[in-house]
């Protein structure tokens, strides 16, 4: 009876902790330890909303800040009541569900917020016949930031070139890359840069690493003046005056020669692509013939659970491939596809001898994504093969 008993409780035990509760935040909730950026005089909303169900029941929400390690509370709602306290009373508004919109804020707002929810979901446990409570207690927070001008590193804006050229893994193209910082922001910030080329052509970007924003020049590149600056469309999410001198124009003389050369170093030093499989593992009619054994596979372009090689980057590639009869005195064909087409004539080996090997191989132009494979015809004319390998390497790039 005590084992029953104790296997019973055990049971309703695991049943009550295995409850997920419905309660969630919303996707746009930002993330705990988020960093916002907000410039002084502003209005800020503090995003923070949550999903409820009919089960859930809402207790209260309350809002904090910590500043200079002392925490002070915002607000709190409760019974469908808004109650900020004093010191933010008119400066700080409910948004359903979780969220807070502060209003003028100063550089002493800044610091650490946070919210926290409480409630509870009731539902009703076919496992015990009854309603079971389970706890709603959680939190989120996130820093904020509040300057009356631009954040720089060092007080200075400049643009530069990274001397190594860059892979454009869009593309898979070298090119040459620009930086425009060094901004005091570790999180991409709300404004753009715009950039714009000797020619003329105005390109806005918000690629923002290593507290700079990067700039891929198109190819071929153009000597000239590459000017940057911080697009006009969003200045005022950069906190800057009107008078600012980071509303000015940045420039850099980029010499097309001196570029190309830079691309070229960096497609001879590129690494290579290249692979070796052999001793078949699954042969079936018109489909890829899948290895068994691969001893080389650099750049990872062929897949020895498809048979299949997919190629990592443009440019001209190189590919063979070779088979062995199966049963004695019937021939074996086998032919290359590119994309699931013929690229490369049959090769057919009709036997004189009890074994007797066949083989092709085919030079190809190939983009990004193409795929390349060695497949073998199996019938009542020819035979499968007892023994086969596939090669093939990156000849140049494009």
């Amino acid at each position: 009876m005590s084992t029953i008993s104790s296997n019973t409780l055990l049971f309703g035990f695991l049943m009550l902790f295995s409850v997920s509760v419905c309660f969630d935040w919303s996707p746009s909730a930002p993330p705990n330890f988020h960093v916002m950026y907000a410039c002084a005089g502003s209005d800020v909303e503090l995003p923070w909303n949550f999903t409820l169900t009919d089960e859930d029941q809402l207790k209260c929400v309350e809002w904090f800040v910590t500043r200079n390690g002392s925490t002070q509370m915002i607000a709190a709602f409760s019974h469908e009541q808004f109650l900020p306290t004093s010191d933010f009373s008119g400066r700080a508004e409910f948004l359903a569900n979780g969220g807070l919109l502060l209003r003028h804020v100063t550089k002493s707002d800044a610091g650490k917020y946070s919210v926290e929810v409480n409630g509870s979901n009731e539902f009703y446990d076919d496992s015990i016949y009854d309603y079971t409570t389970s706890v709603i207690d959680s939190t989120r927070s996130l820093t904020l930031e509040v300057s009356d001008d631009l954040l720089t590193a060092d007080g200075d804006l400049r643009v530069t070139k990274n001397p190594s050229a860059v892979l454009d893994k869009a593309t898979d193209r070298w090119r040459v890359e620009l930086l425009f910082g060094s901004f005091g922001y570790n999180e991409p910030p709300q404004f753009d840069v715009e950039w714009t080329t000797p020619d003329g052509i105005v390109y806005d970007t918000s690629l923002y690493e290593d507290k700079q924003f990067h700039f891929l020049i198109p190819n071929p590149v153009a000597t000239g003046n590459y000017t940057c600056r911080i697009s006009p469309k969003t200045a005022d999410k950069a906190c800057l005056h009107d008078n600012s001198s980071f509303r000015e124009e940045k420039t850099l003389f980029v010499d097309g020669l001196e570029a190309r050369v830079t691309l070229l170093e960096a497609r001879s030093s590129a690494p290579g692509v290249a692979f070796y499989a052999r001793d078949t593992r699954s042969v079936r009619s018109g489909a890829p013939i899948v290895f068994s054994s691969v001893s080389s596979n650099l750049g990872s372009g062929y897949n020895s659970n498809t048979g299949v090689f997919i190629a990592p980057t443009d440019g001209v590639y190189f590919f063979a491939g070779s088979a062995r009869t199966g049963r004695s005195w019937m021939p074996v064909m086998i032919y290359i596809t590119v994309n699931g087409a013929r690229k490369s004539s049959y090769g057919v080996a009709q036997p004189d001898d009890y074994y007797v090997t066949a083989s092709v191989e085919v030079t190809v132009d190939l983009k990004r994504g193409n795929s390349v494979s060695l497949r073998c015809q199996i019938d009542k004319t020819y035979s499968y093969p007892s023994t086969a390998s596939f090669t093939g390497f990156l000849v140049s790039r494009n």
